[in-house]
């Protein structure tokens, strides 16, 4: 181990994380030919293949509103809020 680093995790060892990465992948922007959405792709492609496990959310899929404590007071929590709060546990 060289200087700074910290004690090398052998196999076994609680140090050793053996499960794969899960990533809630949400691209900035909507909208069609987005460059954001292009390089969230990238992103994606790349850490599949890195062996993460990876839900890529496409946000026009969920009834997603911008949030309003008096709406969810009277209404309770949007539909997609709550399929979205699925997906991260």
């Amino acid at each position: 181990s060289g200087a700074g680093e910290g004690p090398a995790a052998s196999p076994g060892s609680p140090m050793m994380n053996t499960q794969r990465p899960r990533i809630l992948a949400v691209a900035g922007s909507m909208r069609s030919g987005s460059f954001n959405r292009k390089l969230l792709l990238v992103a994606v492609h790349a850490a599949e293949k890195g062996g993460a496990e990876v839900d890529l959310v496409d946000l026009r899929g969920l009834a997603l509103p911008l949030y309003d404590g008096d709406l969810e007071r009277s209404q309770g929590l949007p539909e997609g809020a709550v399929r979205s709060a699925r997906r991260c546990l």
